[in-house]
């Protein structure tokens, strides 16, 4: 069987029955067609170990970031099982390369004072402001991802209720709960649109200046641009606001489980980071604060 028919039938499958989101088939199509460009493997047989620890070696010694290599091996030993499951030659056992273990990048938060002084730069009237606002105190105040957003329409939201129903990973769904601010912000973006855009079943839940969807990379463009407006000691992204998200719910007494829960995290371990990043924030406190710590 040729490698490339065989990712073709592979994203076939994950597409239509394992239903998982066009983010994910995106990554499982780029990883794998990477994997041929750099190994030069023509058919599945040529999937054996040495070849595919060569390849994830050399993506390990070329600087890119450790979650990125651990999320092309995924991408690969999934390719594999369904090789095997399909009955198709393949010497490679499905089972994961284990990688040498470097220290986790802990994830990068602002603190409520920065997340307030961008919220405070978004004073103008024009609707696109007022959009501006909206969504990033949907951002914050939810912690939900981009994409959640993006494909987020007006008819997953309750007002009333404070809370949106957002499809996350593998198209799983959840409620996002909403803080006060945030539907304030989002009446008020209402009001802005009167007479401009009727609000029903199909619109989208942010819309641009033609009154489109507004996608992914305009969302990020503008988030990234607020950041730079208030002088950030960071990059600002709308992932950061979904990490000071869950890293203030944590300071705050938030319990873990309830944190995985709201994040839409399948595995408990990944919503652990936080409690690496909010023991180091504590750490920080007692050494200016306590006597014996310098």
């Amino acid at each position: 069987m040729k490698l490339e028919q065989a990712i073709l039938q592979f994203i076939d499958y994950c597409r239509n029955s394992r239903n998982y989101s066009e983010h994910t088939l995106k990554s499982y199509s780029t990883d794998l067609n990477e994997f041929i460009q750099n190994t030069k493997a023509k058919d599945v047989s040529d999937l054996d170990t040495n070849r595919i620890k060569a390849h994830l070696l050399k993506l390990d010694s070329s600087g890119l970031a450790r979650s990125s290599v651990l999320r092309k091996n995924s991408s690969i030993q999934s390719f594999v099982r369904y090789c095997k499951k399909m009955g198709w030659e393949c010497s490679h056992p499905a089972r994961p390369l284990r990688l040498s273990n470097k220290a986790k990048r802990l994830p990068k938060f602002l603190t409520p004072e920065e997340i307030e002084t961008i919220l405070n730069a978004f004073s103008s009237e024009d609707w696109l402001t007022v959009r501006n606002l909206a969504l990033i105190e949907f951002l914050y105040g939810s912690g939900v991802r981009v994409s959640e957003l993006e494909n987020a329409t007006f008819n997953d939201l309750d007002l009333s209720k404070g809370i949106l129903k957002v499809k996350g990973k593998r198209k799983k769904e959840r409620l996002a709960p909403l803080g006060e601010m945030a539907v304030k912000a989002y009446q008020r973006y209402m009001c802005a649109l009167t007479g401009k855009l009727r609000f029903d079943f199909n619109t989208p839940l942010f819309v641009n200046r033609n009154l489109k969807k507004l996608n992914q990379r305009s969302i990020q463009r503008l988030v990234k641009k607020a950041g730079l407006l208030t002088s950030s000691r960071i990059r600002v992204t709308p992932h950061v606001f979904r990490h000071s998200f869950a890293t203030h719910l944590l300071e705050n007494g938030m319990d873990l489980r309830s944190l995985q829960e709201l994040l839409g995290h399948k595995s408990i371990s990944t919503t652990q980071i936080y409690t690496h990043v909010t023991f180091d924030q504590m750490k920080k406190t007692m050494s200016n604060a306590h006597p014996r710590y310098y």
